[in-house]
């Protein structure tokens, strides 16, 4: 199967998309970054620039290792090839709702529609249905299966699909 060489442009809602993300985890960071700077001069007693120091130093561990995690990631068996990042396996986990239930009705994946597309995959794609499992694979007690039932097909399921991959 050849790679999608297409390019498309990302439409300014999916950069706006994006850009949440981003907000979202640099939020997350900074207040992080924040409590531990906290630590460093209140707990650990280090001088402010010592403090601070330390927080750079981490950047600069960031600045090498992320472009090196990029290249490993880019250089399939590190063979140093650098073409685009294409992933091996995509596991996505998806439980059944009805169009009550549903937020938008057309996210709703109708398993006729997404049968066929597994199967023109190949053996990559793998479909494989809970049943009786609820929009957070939960089960009704009269199924006669418990949550940690349906957990351990999903887990069994995606491990004899990616086994192959590892």
């Amino acid at each position: 199967m050849q790679p999608n060489t297409t390019k498309k442009r990302l439409s300014p809602t999916g950069k706006a998309v994006y850009a949440l993300g981003d907000h979202t985890i640099n939020v997350q960071l900074a207040t992080v970054s924040l409590f531990f700077l906290f630590f460093l001069t209140e707990i650990a007693g280090l001088p402010p620039s010592w403090a601070g120091l330390v927080l750079l130093a981490g950047r600069g561990v960031d600045a090498v290792t992320d472009p090196l995690m990029g290249l490993i990631a880019e250089a399939p068996s590190l063979g140093l090839d650098t073409g685009d990042y294409h992933a091996e396996a995509l596991v996505a986990l998806r439980s059944k709702m009805d169009s009550a239930s549903a937020p938008d009705p057309r996210l709703l994946a109708d398993l006729e529609l997404l049968g066929p597309v597994c199967e023109g995959i190949g053996p990559a794609a793998t479909l494989h249905v809970v049943d009786g499992a609820d929009h957070s694979f939960q089960v009704l007690k009269r199924s006669g299966r418990s949550t940690a039932e349906v957990f351990e097909e999903l887990v069994d399921t995606t491990e004899r699909w990616a086994t192959p991959y590892l």
